[in-house]
């Protein structure tokens, strides 16, 4: 067999093998996380205070400024800039947002949106679909090609 033809085989057997593990470890770390988030994290009521722009890729993008006030009764300030950006006018001032934060550090906050989570496992999935598919075509490729 050609080395080429070994070297696709192993690429694909290897992709393969990557994308089979992944989608079945996937279901499990999404729930470890979901549990490790329910046990160290605190939901509170944040308010759009401003918006920071941007143009990036032929298009203006939004980070929301999100004030809010965790248990411990401190205001705390965070921005999505950096983690998520939005379509300008998304998150206009003064709007009302669910937020999760640490419970040990209220200044590591984010946007509690059930949307981004499954978004995640969406994208993720499909990355799995890809690996898998790519293995699948390196290997029937070579498949071929030997015979």
């Amino acid at each position: 067999m050609k080395k080429s033809l070994v070297i696709q085989f192993i690429f694909g057997l290897a992709l393969l093998g990557l994308g089979v593990y992944l989608s079945v470890s996937l279901p499990e770390s999404f729930r470890e996380q979901a549990e490790w988030w329910a046990n160290n994290s605190l939901r509170a009521s944040g308010t759009v205070v401003g918006t920071e722009n941007e143009y990036r890729n032929r298009a203006y993008c939004e980070y929301p400024q999100i004030a809010f006030t965790a248990e411990d009764g401190k205001e705390y300030r965070f921005t999505t800039q950096g983690v998520m950006s939005y379509s300008v006018g998304t998150f206009p001032v003064g709007r009302k947002v669910a937020i999760t934060y640490l419970k040990s550090n209220p200044a590591q906050a984010y946007l509690d949106s059930p949307s981004h989570d499954a978004a995640t496992e969406v994208v993720s999935y499909a990355l799995c679909g890809v690996l898998v598919l790519t293995g699948l075509a390196l290997l029937y490729r070579v498949y071929r090609k030997r015979g």
